[in-house]
């Protein structure tokens, strides 16, 4: 008897090593398919499935990269209605002074701003005040700590010293220091500043300096152990040892001409890196799973709601005002002694003039970049502008015009089926939406689809219905007088006493009376092993049609991503260690049942389950995400039904009480989980193993060769 029990741990270590083995290892969400090399800029947008970037047609192309136009250490970048330059310079290089430089369109210096009061200007914005019917320019000196307000003279066409905020008088700041580092603001005249070290979120001033509280703010995310530390240690003692978590503070911000707050995080995860702050400062940027890297440096937003998102690694992030990923381009030069247009040692801002031109800051280099909107751009921009307007056949003559240069942009599909869900061309928005992946508004597509369908063949359905049920009515009636049914009966009869389908049959009598039922199943009266199996295999084959056929609303995983043999390891093997684990505890605690009694008892037990997904499966065909609801209901049933029948089918053949049923099913569980931690470490053990033969192996070459 040890033999065989030493045999069957062996074997489910050998099922579950493998299942571990040739588990998909995890990749990355997004990746590049394609790298720069020495190119100025490539440009990457989603590929069909969204599965990661992938060369596209140019969005931008770079135009030039200026240097010696006598800038120190450039830290921010701001271009007004007439497409003036204004970059906010710290100095500090050759004896260059602090300010704010303005170029024309061609880099050519207009003036500066550098009065003696200018320290170390990290952020401007230009924003018109209602309030003074003038246009104001805002400095963010976190040196001098203070916002500086410049208005604009008319009639010297600059900007002139106005006023300046200093730290507000809120007792929130009596012991902080005040460092603006990025500011903006709307009409009127409410600023919103970013300061070093202020974790509360962007601080909000009004017109007259006074101070009306944090607009929005990173909420902090705990997890598990941060419970844990939070109930093991104090405050103090979290801090001492470096355990308390603080959110992420923001990098940079915007304000629309609407008014509208614009916001980026250094280092996110799982906060959101780009942020569009409603009136009450909640994030509005929740459709579209936002494709960034973890060290945006600044956020601009042009007169059409285009957002654009620079990185210090030098790739600029556009997306549209609904937060939808467009595509993403530039990048980071080999190294820092290299010059290429369009590639950056390190990105601190951008801004975009009237043309679509973005323009970029290299703070190490000390020079600007600009990169030109190409054909495939400007389609797209003029394609989301007759979309916004509601001009829905100009959009999509437009996106068409796209798609004969990129046949599969996920882009494209996406917001062709919009244009067509909004015309009410239901039909070919469903076809455009499932090559897009927006299983959201392919389910508002599908149900108007769905809603006109039943509208149309509602009474012929149920007169079919009301006409096969009349039929079957008839038929009995007719062979109870004649019995012209009786070779169909007699059929039925004779297959219904097939030994195998009694056996199968033998679950609805488990459902109906579980307690004798299980009795008898433990004693061999109902029920088989052969029956059992073949429940084993449809229900695993129902398993993988669940997993890769609902339909396209519900259905995430392709085909092609699934790990049939992993999965089929993984199926066999968790089921084999529970009925090997349970065997060997409810023998330890005086139960009853033999192991094939429980090997039939998990068999019968999973139909509720496969039924489940039968159903699940069939109707996610069906149904729209208004519907989830009742597929969840059934699924939770199956599978609350499933470990009911388990419970009492260990219950019934152990004969244990309830509290003994209970306890059993902890220690299997905890018993699998020691298996399974031990695979797990003879799975790693092994890789590591393999590895450093592996380096043996090559360095013996190496020497042999050497």
């Amino acid at each position: 008897m040890k033999k065989l029990y030493i045999k069957g741990f062996v074997a489910i270590l050998l099922i579950l090593f493998t299942c571990f083995a040739m588990a998909p290892r995890q990749s990355q969400k997004v990746m590049i398919l394609e790298a720069s090399g020495n190119a100025t800029s490539y440009t990457y947008s989603l590929d069909a499935r969204g599965n990661g970037l992938i060369r596209t047609q140019d969005a931008y192309l770079p135009n030039k990269a200026i240097t010696g136009i006598g800038l120190g250490k450039p830290q921010d970048i701001f271009v007004d209605e007439n497409d003036l330059i204004y970059i906010a310079d710290s100095g500090g290089k050759s004896g260059i002074k602090a300010g704010v430089h303005v170029y024309d369109n061609d880099m050519n210096l207009l003036y500066s701003i550098n009065d003696e009061k200018i320290q170390n200007p990290r952020g401007l914005f230009i924003s018109y005040n209602n309030d003074l019917d003038n246009r104001i320019l805002y400095i963010a000196d976190s040196l001098a700590k203070c916002v500086y307000l410049y208005q604009y003279n008319d009639s010297t066409e600059k900007f002139e010293y106005y006023t300046q905020f200093g730290k507000p008088t809120s007792a929130l700041f009596r012991d902080r220091s005040f460092e603006p580092a990025k500011v903006s603001a709307d009409i009127n005249g409410n600023v919103f500043i970013i300061a070093d070290g202020i974790g509360e979120g962007v601080i909000q001033l009004d017109k007259k300096g006074g101070f009306q509280g944090y607009f929005a703010t990173n909420k902090v995310t705990k997890s598990l152990l941060d419970y844990v530390y939070d109930f093991l240690f104090t405050a103090e003692q979290k801090q001492n040892l470096g355990l308390t978590v603080t959110s992420p503070l923001f990098s940079n911000l915007f304000t629309d001409k609407d008014g509208l707050l614009y916001s980026t995080t250094n280092y996110a995860e799982p906060y959101a890196y780009v942020q569009k702050h409603n009136t009450a400062g909640i994030n509005q940027f929740t459709k579209y799973e936002l494709i960034a890297n973890n060290s945006p440096v600044d956020i601009y937003v042009d007169n059409q709601g285009i957002v654009y998102m620079g990185s210090k690694d030098g790739y600029i992030y556009v997306y549209t005002n609904d937060g939808e990923f467009l595509y993403t381009f530039g990048g980071q030069t080999p190294n820092k002694q290299t010059d290429i247009d369009g590639l950056f040692a390190t990105m601190v801002a951008l801004a975009v003039d009237s043309s679509g031109k973005i323009w970029c800051l290299d703070s190490e280099k000390a020079s600007v970049h600009s990169f030109t909107p190409t054909d495939y751009s400007k389609k797209i921009y003029a394609a989301l502008a007759e979309y916004d307007l509601g001009h829905y056949d100009e959009s999509i003559a437009l996106w068409e015009e796209v798609i004969e240069l990129n046949q599969m942009s996920s882009l494209a599909h996406n917001n062709i089926g919009l244009n067509y869900l909004y015309n009410e061309d239901y039909e070919n928005a469903m076809a455009h939406l499932k090559i897009a992946r927006n299983r959201e508004a392919y389910s508002k597509a599908y149900w108007e689809v769905r809603n006109i369908w039943i509208q149309n063949n509602l009474v012929t359905t149920l007169l079919i219905i009301l006409g096969v049920v009349v039929a079957i009515y008839v038929l009995k009636k007719v062979h109870k007088k004649t019995n012209c049914m009786a070779f169909l009966v007699n059929g039925k009869q004779k297959f219904d006493n097939y030994k195998l389908v009694k056996d199968l049959k033998f679950t609805y009598q488990l459902l109906r009376r579980p307690t004798d039922s299980f009795y008898d199943l433990r004693a061999g009266k109902r029920g088989s092993t052969r029956a059992a199996t073949i429940l084993y295999i449809v229900t695993f084959a129902v398993f993988l049609w669940y997993t890769i056929g609902k339909g396209f609303i519900y259905q995430y995983v392709e085909a092609f991503q699934v790990d049939f043999i992993a999965l089929t390891a993984g199926y066999v093997g968790i089921i084999g260690l529970f009925i090997y684990c349970n065997y060997m505890v409810t023998s330890i605690q005086d139960g009853e049942g033999p192991m094939i009694s429980i090997y039939r008892t998990i068999g019968y037990s999973l139909v509720p389950w496969m039924i489940s997904m039968i159903v699940v499966t069939i109707l996610s065909h069906f149904l729209t995400y208004d519907d989830v609801f009742l597929l969840q209901v059934i699924q939770y049933v199956g599978i609350g039904l499933t470990g009911f029948m388990i419970f009492m089918g260990i219950e019934n053949i152990h004969n244990y009480t309830v509290w003994q049923t209970i306890k059993s099913i902890i220690i299997t569980i905890a018993f699998m989980l020691i298996i399974l931690l031990v695979v797990l470490i003879i799975t790693m053990l092994t890789g590591d193993l393999f590895d450093y033969v592996g380096a043996l192996i090559k360095e013996g070459f190496r020497n042999v060769l050497g």
